[in-house]
């Protein structure tokens, strides 16, 4: 009985480690893409304050817009940092503010992207309340690969 029961467990956990070697391969194969979320202005994410997003871009022509707007009733400061995860890419992160009291919004002021696999920081940029800060992560060489941005707001 001991016998086939050593021989039961054993059939099981090849069966299973084998599933997980397979399951394991075929996830590195096949990348999951995410396309047309955020891709726009218009369409931006809403990050809350000081919440990570992974994401990444798609082609060389992709860019992830988040936004956040300051409905606290009191200035913020908002800051902008993107990690890079990737090794082969150069992405970069521009900021801009809305207003939204009717005036121009501001141009983008993008980081400076430096190496590949670089951390950026857009900094210290001044929300007044009532108005919407946009962020916007693109590629200057592109590849597919891994990115971590969040919105730091104090």
């Amino acid at each position: 009985m001991q016998m086939k029961l050593k021989k039961v467990l054993t059939t099981l956990m090849i069966v299973a480690s084998m599933s997980l070697t397979s399951q394991a391969a075929f996830a590195s194969e096949v990348a999951p893409y995410v396309t047309g979320i955020g891709d726009t202005q218009n369409s931006a994410i809403t990050a809350l304050p000081n919440q990570w997003f992974s994401l990444f871009l798609s082609n060389a022509q992709d860019q992830d817009w988040y936004k956040w707007t300051n409905d606290t009733g009191v200035a913020k400061k908002a800051t902008g940092q993107l990690f890079n995860k990737g090794t082969n890419s150069a992405l970069r992160l521009g900021l801009k503010i809305d207003y939204n009291d009717g005036s121009e919004p501001t141009s983008i002021l993008y980081s400076k992207y430096g190496e590949k696999g670089a951390q950026q920081t857009v900094a210290n940029l001044y929300i007044p309340p009532g108005a919407t800060v946009y962020a916007v992560v693109d590629s200057v060489i592109f590849a597919t690969e891994q990115y971590d941005f969040v919105l730091f707001v104090y």
